[in-house]
């Protein structure tokens, strides 16, 4: 579990960086799909330690994900998906 476990992480944080670079770029739609595969890996990454008995290590993970969510939001709103953008950025409050 431990190299899964890396490995999800590698990658989360391979394509949260990929999303910056994107956003900043005002490649939008590209930073949305990178945050979204973020988010994914990182979600993925606390329920797997949640159901080792890790919930602080997955707490963690779960933050990391609240945040790529904000960004997703500002994605969005970018893109002029208000409506969406408001509902996630809520979700992640």
């Amino acid at each position: 579990m431990a190299n899964a476990l890396k490995d999800l992480d590698r990658l989360a944080k391979a394509d949260y960086s990929k999303a910056r670079v994107f956003f900043q770029m005002g490649k939008y739609e590209d930073a949305l799909a990178a945050y979204g595969e973020s988010d994914k890996a990182w979600k993925k990454m606390a329920e797997l330690l949640f159901e080792k008995g890790k919930g602080n290590h997955g707490k963690e993970f779960l933050e990391k994900a609240k945040e790529t969510q904000s960004h997703i939001g500002m994605c969005l709103f970018k893109l002029g998906k208000y409506t969406e953008a408001l509902e996630i950025v809520n979700s992640a409050l």
